[in-house]
């Protein structure tokens, strides 16, 4: 009953190596119904490959006393699954050896989202060697334009001024190319919409924020986890007015604080499929209307108070020497 309650395969093997228990788990991961391995080999239910491998690590168990463990892909059911396992020797009450346990638990799906987010995150790292000498085409491509190349730029370099270190501004850089990649499951008749959006379109919208973060949140890439806080976040509000969480404040965290201010600056000094560039003067003023409202004021007075170097930025041009010791 104890074996059944459990949710992963367990199992024990005789010194014959035939199967004496096993649970629902178990028997479930070799296609198998209640009770039909009790008795039977590996021999019996997999491939003769995978039987000698485990025949092999089972005989060292039983007589050498000692535990093995293993990350193992076997085919079952004509799926191949991997599985991380334990075995471990059952002794009697004279301290011999009858039998071994095993524990296995499927890591498939684990292994598989893994190898998703390290092919992102590989394709990320690519985009930073793409950065250095001067090749966006693949982050670039995430907005069509040089929109997020530019904004990429201002966002480390206020990260800079607001302190800090030189590796997470590195990551910030590349964090808030992958702010929109959740637009990525907008409809393109919503996203390139030229009229004014409906109630229901202005909401499928801003779930791209929550689909962003899903799609980069679920790996261990410290890359990827900023990246997803950025796509969740630069869209909050420093008021609280913003969305998907209505944060306010501080409660942001400041790299999506960095993020929406320089999005929204390079946006508004950017043609439109809707609208041409705004004049630098009528830029200035949004952002200074905004700060505090719609944006860190902080963060909002480092880009107002350091406006030459980040324009320098923008039209990727060399700072001024006074702004130099800032990049």
């Amino acid at each position: 009953m104890i074996l059944d309650m459990a949710p992963i395969p367990i199992y024990v093997k005789d010194r014959s190596l035939h199967y004496i228990r096993s649970n629902t788990p178990a028997e479930k991961a070799m296609g198998l119904g209640k009770g039909e391995l009790i008795g039977k080999t590996d021999y019996q239910i997999m491939s003769r490959k995978d039987a000698d491998r485990q025949h092999e690590s089972d005989l060292m168990v039983l007589n050498d006393g000692t535990t093995f463990e293993a990350v193992e892909t076997l085919e079952l059911t004509g799926v191949s699954q991997t599985f991380r396992t334990v075995k471990f020797p059952l002794l009697n009450e004279t301290g011999d050896i009858v039998a071994l346990c095993g524990i296995a638990t499927d890591i498939t799906a684990q292994l598989e989202g893994k190898g998703l987010n390290n092919e992102l995150a590989n394709t990320q790292r690519h985009a930073i060697d793409e950065q250095h000498s001067s090749r966006q085409e693949t982050v670039e491509g995430l907005a069509g334009d040089q929109h997020v190349n530019r904004m990429a730029n201002v966002a480390g370099f206020l990260g800079k001024r607001l302190g800090l270190p030189p590796e997470r501004v590195e990551l910030l850089r590349v964090a808030t190319t992958m702010h929109d990649i959740g637009k990525f499951a907008v409809p393109d008749e919503i996203l390139h919409k030229r009229g004014r959006l409906t109630t229901e379109e202005r909401k499928e919208i801003e779930q791209h924020t929550v689909v962003g973060y899903e799609i980069l949140a679920d790996s261990d890439s410290e890359l990827l986890q900023l990246a997803a806080t950025v796509a969740l976040t630069h869209h909050e509000r420093f008021d609280g007015s913003g969305y998907p969480q209505g944060l306010k404040g501080k409660a942001i965290p400041l790299e999506g604080r960095i993020t929406a201010v320089a999005d929204v600056f390079d946006a508004l000094l950017s043609d439109r499929p809707h609208r041409p560039a705004f004049p630098l003067s009528r830029v200035v003023a949004t952002m200074k209307k905004g700060r505090g409202t719609q944006f860190d004021p902080e963060v909002a007075d480092i880009l107002l108070d350091m406006l030459e170097g980040v324009l320098s930025l923008r039209a990727n041009r060399p700072p001024a020497l006074h702004d130099e010791s800032q990049l």
